[in-house]
């Protein structure tokens, strides 16, 4: 006779959502390959958004959501769909932009957005 009740997973700590204060909330989005490369969208990295294009984020950009789960894509995807998260708590130490990135005009362009960083 089998186990019913066997282990099927391993919760694993994790580190990019600070607390359940706010809602989080995630959709999937289409990211544009500008630079036709092979490259992966890392969970905890921010994308930006402009006139519906999501690309990521630039010092100068519109901070809008952050990647969810790591995503790869080839050099030949033009466009990938990307889970993210659009809104709740997250930690900055965990958020993977630049210092030069991560400004405090972009904290509060995220928290307009429902995206909190502490």
């Amino acid at each position: 006779m089998s186990r019913l009740n066997g282990e099927v997973y391993e919760v694993e700590n994790d580190n990019l959502i600070y607390d359940a204060k706010h809602p989080v909330d995630a959709e999937n989005i289409i990211f544009t390959n500008n630079d036709s490369a092979t490259g992966k969208l890392e969970r905890g990295m921010l994308l930006d958004e402009a006139s519906g294009v999501y690309t990521i984020h630039k010092a100068n950009g519109n901070a809008s959501v952050i990647v969810a789960e790591d995503t790869e894509f080839a050099s030949d995807e033009e466009t990938v769909v990307v889970p993210c998260y659009v809104s709740g708590t997250f930690r900055t130490s965990a958020i993977k932009a630049t210092a030069a990135a991560l400004t405090d005009v972009t904290k509060i362009t995220l928290q307009n957005k429902g995206i909190y960083l502490k």
